[in-house]
């Protein structure tokens, strides 16, 4: 096993990520860079500007066939296994493939110099201590200001093509049997050595309308009552109620289990081209049937937008914990993305402010339970 996923590593696929041809079995994966082992010219191409760094390179192949046999273990005594383009039928070469394929899909810059760090950490994320197989946990119970509900969440085990191994899904529920759920947006997260790393925060699944969460959506939106747009870092009421609520029980969480230390991932180079080139090949199809300068515009235009949403979309989710520094109190960032490196860091304090906004009397609510359902 150790043999053979050494080798399609190093035979296979850093030869078509220097070349930007990286196909697993008609999977095409539009991950690029450059890597520098040693003296070895053979997995470099410096029109790359992303540069992987091998320097021991023993420790390295220990750690990547370590956390190649964790993911297959996992795949092979999971849900995973029922994904087809995962399992593939049981072809262990092409689950290999997959997972190490999907496993630099989601590096910072700095993962990129520092490669033993970052396989250790991703190690460390797979034993994740919240993760509880098939259970939904009973937090929170009977808060008054969300109609009686209680929060449950759960811990998801997620496909191996997103940003972590595992998500917090947390839930406002009053009565499952009558459809009186709603839905808080995941929190993509890995824990490592003490300390949380959170790579983006989204809405999966859409809230099922109905009266219940009809009426708990307009409770969440006074989250901003007595907010006021004087934060001298940003337009902190620009944010999603929903998310933020979702932070604040996953904070709290955190703080529960002695973790205080909290590093929001800014940028992922590898995912952040991929999708330029998916533009790209759109934008292509236009090369044959358009004139040389309207083709140009179509280009530019589509790369234009492309960084606008992206930079909005990270804007967004750097702001919501400018918001629950701003908020809550616990809350203190310590370096901005590019300060150190590409992400926010962030301490958790015992600086909670206590007063009658619904975000800070969840944050401070006491009638924790640990039911599991």
């Amino acid at each position: 096993m150790d043999e053979l996923i050494l080798n399609e590593f190093y035979n296979k696929i850093l030869p078509a990520i220097r070349d930007d041809n990286l196909k697993i079995d008609g999977w095409n994966f539009n991950i690029e860079f450059q890597t520098l082992l040693n003296d070895n010219k053979k997995y470099t191409n410096y029109d790359v500007s992303e540069t992987l760094i091998i320097s021991d390179i023993d420790l390295f192949n220990q750690l990547l066939v370590q956390y190649t046999k964790k993911m297959i273990d996992i795949i092979l005594n999971s849900s995973l296994k029922n994904i087809d383009y995962v399992y593939y039928n049981g072809n262990k070469t092409y689950i290999i493939d997959f997972i190490i394929s999907n496993l630099w899909n989601n590096v910072t810059d700095m993962d990129l110099i520092n490669p033993i760090n970052f396989l250790r950490m991703r190690i460390n994320f797979l034993d994740d201590t919240l993760y509880d197989k098939n259970s939904k946990i009973v937090y929170l119970t009977d808060i008054d200001f969300l109609e009686y509900s209680n929060i449950e969440y759960e811990i998801k085990l997620n496909n191996p093509i997103l940003e972590t191994p595992y998500s917090f899904s947390s839930y406002i529920v009053r009565d499952r049997s009558n459809n009186e759920v709603f839905k808080l947006p995941e929190i993509f997260y890995g824990i490592s050595e003490g300390i949380c790393y959170i790579y983006a925060i989204q809405r999966i699944e859409k809230v099922q309308k109905n009266e219940y969460t009809k009426k708990v959506n307009r409770i969440l939106y006074r989250v901003n009552k007595e907010i006021y747009d004087d934060y001298a870092l940003d337009n902190i009421k620009d944010v999603t109620p929903s998310a933020l609520v979702s932070l604040t029980i996953f904070i709290k969480k955190l703080k529960e289990i002695n973790i205080n230390d909290i590093r929001v991932i800014d940028y992922m180079p590898i995912r952040y081209k991929a999708k330029e080139k998916a533009i790209d090949y759109r934008v292509n199809k236009f090369k044959d049937k358009v004139s040389q300068e309207e083709f140009r515009k179509i280009e530019e235009s589509a790369k234009e937008e492309h960084y606008n949403i992206q930079t909005n979309i990270t804007d967004k989710f750097m702001r919501n914990f400018r918001r629950l520094e701003y908020q809550l109190g616990d809350v203190h960032i310590v370096n901005f993305p590019k300060d150190v490196d590409s992400m926010m860091h962030i301490r958790i304090n015992n600086n909670t402010i206590n007063n009658d906004n619904i975000l800070n009397r969840l944050y401070c609510y006491n009638n924790i339970k640990r039911n599991k359902l």
